[in-house]
């Protein structure tokens, strides 16, 4: 399913997913630059992604390196929003296409 994390009436769709109690929620291409290169704030991603958890479910992310101040914002962000962010090892990240700019991290509440 995909959850557009910007809308407006996502409560709705994110509140039927809560109560599913998921095991893992897959997100990519979350970190960028806007169209006129600032960085967007990643407050609202990370409080969706947060809201979608509970303490047995994985977050994990696909992240492209980006700018180093937008990528420093972005896991800044997670790292106030999770209590246990971190970076995979990179023979994990081998199975993502051009995987010398992308990472993996995973994000759990625990």
């Amino acid at each position: 399913m995909t959850l557009d994390w910007g809308a407006v009436d996502r409560g709705n769709t994110v509140e039927g997913l809560r109560q599913r109690k998921l095991d893992l929620v897959l997100a990519a291409d979350c970190c960028y630059d806007d169209q006129v290169g600032s960085t967007p704030d990643p407050n609202q991603f990370f409080t969706v992604c947060h809201q979608l958890c509970n303490a047995k479910t994985s977050c994990l992310l696909a992240v492209e390196r980006r700018r180093e101040t937008t990528y420093d914002k972005f896991i800044a962000c997670a790292k106030r929003r999770f209590s246990k962010v971190r970076q995979l090892p990179h023979p994990a990240a081998a199975l993502v296409a051009d995987s010398r700019h992308v990472e993996l991290w995973s994000l759990s509440i625990e």
